[in-house]
This record gives structure tokens, sequence and C-alpha cells, in this order.
């Protein structure tokens, strides 16, 4: 707490923090903030990676709330990781309420250090001293939308309703002043009130690295298996897929952390037919569901946030060619049935979630050519390459009329 207030507060000499970001970012293109400890954080990553292709000077900015994570981090490319030490949890609801605020702030401590050309703001969290910094520095705003506030913050939230009326008018009234909106899916429009005057789809979509180099064969001794890589939340199906290895017979491969990880621990002790792993490093995770029959993506849909929900393992097993299980009534389960990419189940059912993986197993030639629509799915439509486009397209026409404006 003591290192974050003084960041703040700090007046007649400059702070460790402030002195560290300057010495590191002079000449700052563009600041990219989301409100986690980039650990990782795929789709700020990528975003990163492609400004820096482009030219640009970039910093990260993100909110380690259990101070897991080097304070600073280069990483590819140039782009240059800094992390805010601020108390805080996931999952805590209100009790982050301090945190966020002191991370908010020294988001804008380092807006009116380095006044940057662009403020990339991902999500409500970290919009507000974005445009700030708009208003106050000149800095362009570009608002990257990636989870709906009120639906994905709220979703077990008491009085959910009167915050999700006012969360919702502060987030339309933010995109507004935008100037550009970023959102991961079309179907996220729904939540947009009035159409923001620029607005585009980037999906989350991997870049192409399905080759064979991503295979270790560590995870032989379980195949057939089927695997989720993500986070593990009670609204992720996670416990029936448990109950459904055990009974179909086949390997569940579990990896990464949330809530549930001691359940799916103990769960590894004393089931025969499933694996915890822990939380791997992203291309391990890329492989292990390489490896797979299929990705599991099944998400409650009686919660808002999951019924247009555009996970990256969806795009993931697109990617790699591997079908998809998802569940009947979210975002995953209508591409699933509209375009054959895998089995939709119902949300809860062990039984159905069972007889999927031994579908997938008894019937391989059904299952390869899913995966074989899967992959020329993400050729066609979803590709990095496409998503590259986009926000290279995004930013020439943010940076132009910057350049513009500053030499008139």
């Amino acid at each position: 707490m003591h290192s974050v207030t003084s960041i703040l507060l700090s007046k007649g000499k400059r702070s460790a923090f402030a002195h560290d970001v300057l010495a590191m970012t002079a000449g700052l293109d563009v600041l990219l903030a989301r409100s986690s400890a980039i650990a990782p954080e795929p789709r700020v990553e990528r975003a990163a990676s492609v400004l820096a292709e482009m030219g640009f000077s970039v910093l990260i900015l993100g909110w380690d709330r259990e101070r897991r994570q080097p304070k600073t981090e280069e990483a590819e490319r140039g782009v240059r990781i800094r992390r805010v030490y601020a108390p805080g949890g996931y999952g805590r609801g209100l009790g982050n309420i301090p945190g966020l605020v002191l991370f908010n702030l020294a988001l804008l401590h380092a807006c009116a250090r380095l006044k940057p050309r662009v403020v990339h703001a991902v999500d409500l969290d970290t919009a507000l001293p974005a445009l700030l910094s708009k208003r106050l520095f000149g800095s362009r705003f570009l608002y990257d939308i990636a989870d709906w506030y009120s639906a994905s913050r709220l979703r077990f939230a008491r009085h959910r309703h009167f915050l999700k009326q006012l969360l919702d008018r502060l987030e339309n009234w933010v995109a507004r002043q935008a100037d550009y909106v970023v959102l991961p899916d079309e179907s996220r429009m729904a939540y947009l009130t009035a159409r923001p005057s620029r607005c585009a789809i980037v999906y989350n979509s991997p870049e192409d690295c399905r080759t064979e180099a991503l295979q270790t064969g560590v995870w032989a001794p379980y195949k057939p298996y089927v695997v989720y890589a993500g986070r593990l939340d009670q609204d992720r199906g996670i416990k029936e897929a448990i109950l459904a290895a055990d009974g179909a017979g086949i390997y569940l491969l579990l990896a990464g952390s949330g809530p549930l990880a001691s359940h799916c621990a103990a769960a590894a002790q004393r089931a025969r037919f499933v694996r915890y792993l822990g939380l791997l490093e992203y291309r391990r995770a890329l492989a292990l569901q390489e490896g797979a029959i299929a990705v599991l993506a099944t998400y409650d849909p009686s919660v808002e946030i999951n019924r247009l929900a555009a996970p990256y393992k969806l795009y993931e097993a697109l990617m790699l060619g591997k079908p998809v299980i998802a569940s009947i009534g979210t975002l995953p389960g209508r591409l699933v049935q509209e375009q054959g990419v895998g089995l939709a189940v119902r949300y809860g059912s062990v039984e159905e979630l069972a007889g999927a993986f031994r579908y997938l197993v008894q019937n391989p030639t059904d299952a390869g050519k899913m995966g074989m629509r899967a992959r020329r799915l993400y050729e066609e439509r979803y590709s990095w390459a496409r998503q590259r486009e986009k926000l290279q397209d995004i930013y020439i026409g943010l940076t132009r009329g910057d350049a513009q404006e500053r030499t008139s």
C-alpha cells in the first residue's frame, strides 16, 4: 500500500514509479491498460505486439493484486510491461474498490507524466483515466470492451438491478466519448444503446501456431483426453466435466487457476480419469489443447455474460483444428451448432457431457471432420492475420488524425 501511495502523492520529487516509467518510455505512443496482472493477457499482449511491429513505442500497465509478477518486465518486440502493486483479489467484488481506485490513480498519473498519443483502455475499470487523458492531455482514447462491465462484474452481486442500470448508463456514456470502440464479437453490440462513431470487431483469435513444435508428448499417457484450460470458475461446468470423465472412462485434463483450483486438485487425487496440471505457460497450454480430442468450453447460460462470452479457448480450438464441446444457449454453442465444429450439450447435464466425450472417441472420422471445419473457419473468418489488419487500420486512423492536428 505504501509504495502505491508514494506513486500518487509525491510532489517535490519524482517517485520511483514515475522515474522508472519516464526513463523507459520516452516519446510514448501507446499506453495499454488492463486491470489484471498481465500473466498472461493474450488480447492485450497480441495488440501490443502488433503496435510494436508498426513502430509504436508501447507500455502495458497492469494491476497485480497479489504481487506475484515482476513489477517491471520487458516483453517481445520492445514492449514494456509495468505492474501496479495494489491490494485486491479475484472474485472479491466490492472489496476490490480500494485497490481499483489506487490502480486508476496510478494509471492517471502515468498518463499525466507520459502524455501518450493513444490510451488503449480495456474495460470500464480503466476507461475513466483514459477519458481524462483525452480531455486534459489530448490523448486519443481507444475503448476496448473485452467484457461488458455490469454483465461480467455483477454476476452474483446483491442489488444487481440498480447497480446494473447505473453501470450500463456510465459505460454507454464512456463509449460515446471514445475516439474508437473495439468489441470482441458482433453480439456485444446489443449492449450499446447508441452505436459509437467508430467501432470495430476484433475477435479473440490467437496467432497461427499450429505446428508440430507444440507437441511435447508429455500428455501421451492420458490419450485420448478432453481438455479444459482457463479460469477455474463455478460457472464453467468443471464439476460436471469431472463426473462425466470418470463416468465415460475418458481422461479430462484441467489447467488453470481460480476458485475451483483446490477442487480440481482434490478431484485429481480421487478420480481415476482426471488430472490437474495447475497454471501452465501459454504455449504449453496450447500444446495441451493440440493433443486433445476436444476442447471444453461449457459456460452456464443462466449467467448473462456467459451467453455472449467469446472465450480465448474457442478461437484457440478453431486455430488448432479441434472439436469444441460447448453449452447450448451460449455463443460457442451457437457456433458449434451452426458450423458443425463440435458438439453442443445442455449445461449441467453430466449424462450429455459424458455422451459427447464417448461420441468423439468412438467416432474419430466425425471428430476429424469437425476439426477440419474448425480450422477452415479459423482461416476464412477468425484468423489472427485478419485481426492484425483490423488493429493496424484502427491505429492508422487514430494516429493519422493525431498527426494532422499536431501539425496544423
